[in-house]
């Protein structure tokens, strides 16, 4: 798959796509925030009611941001190109990233039936790569 992906990102003279997102640093603050409401708790400094309804309005912000995060990164990689080197970038993608690519370049995956338990399962995949009328 990486080597069709490479293929293609050649074809079209890929360029790779920014890195940062404007709100890595709210999201940290956040999960911060949860930690310190933790902690504050456990302290016994906030009250039971007081510590969830705090966490319930950072659990929201929390997944607010990460679904930002996610339709960002989806973006990103849609409209501004493709790392060239995706073989030596893929075990720093994220899962949602390496999802993205794999949707990108496949359709599908038949898998034919097996034909006694001796033979590998790899040998019995067929990839289906998407071309350009399926894009």
């Amino acid at each position: 798959m990486i080597a069709k992906y490479e293929e293609e990102a050649a074809a079209r003279q890929a360029a790779a796509a920014p890195k940062d997102w404007e709100g890595e640093e709210e999201l940290t603050r956040v999960r911060e925030d949860i930690e310190d409401a933790k902690e504050a708790r456990r302290k016994r400094i906030l009250s039971k009611e007081r510590y969830f309804a705090m966490l319930q309005e950072f659990t929201a912000q929390e997944r607010r941001l990460v679904r930002d995060r996610n339709r960002w990164i989806k973006h990103q990689h849609a409209s501004l190109g493709k790392p060239v080197d995706l073989r030596a970038d893929w075990d720093d993608l994220t899962l949602p990233e390496q999802r993205a690519y794999v949707e990108q370049t496949l359709t599908a995956v038949l898998v034919a039936p097996a034909v006694g338990r001796r033979k590998p399962v790899h040998t019995r995949l067929t990839p289906l790569f998407r071309s350009e009328d399926d894009a």
